[in-house]
């Protein structure tokens, strides 16, 4: 490549990013895709916080889905720190009409899910010998 076709490649290429950084763009405006009818409301919504971390919240929207969690701190086992405790349960229904329900806890031990649609753990049977 000769010296004159890289100098024109490169002020060509340095026009179109500067004609595009150009462009206005309003951050506050949804994309059109988001201010379509695929917006959902929140028919209602409760929060509760207290200074001790202890907390509540829910939400329903108006799709039928839900969400109710509550929380509070305690010692960790370890008894050299605090953690948080959770518990909760949330609903929705799938694209294809079917309704899901997950009731959880979650602590210093990881997050601890049950709902009949996961998979549920194999109970060996005993071994006689």
């Amino acid at each position: 490549m000769s010296m004159l076709t890289f100098v024109t490649l490169s002020a060509v290429l340095v026009a179109l990013t500067s004609a595009q950084a150009q462009v206005p763009f309003n951050h506050f405006q949804a994309p059109q895709s988001i201010r379509s009818a695929n917006h959902i409301p929140v028919v209602s919504r409760t929060e509760d916080r207290h200074d001790d971390g202890a907390f509540n919240f829910k939400y329903l929207t108006g799709d039928g889905q839900s969400v109710q969690e509550s929380g509070v701190t305690k010692r960790n086992h370890e008894n050299d720190g605090n953690v948080i405790v959770k518990s909760g349960s949330y609903q929705f229904t799938s694209p294809e009409g079917i309704t899901y329900q997950v009731t959880y806890t979650a602590d210093e031990y990881g997050f601890h899910p049950v709902a009949s649609h996961l998979p549920q753990p194999v109970v060996a049977p005993p071994v006689t010998f």
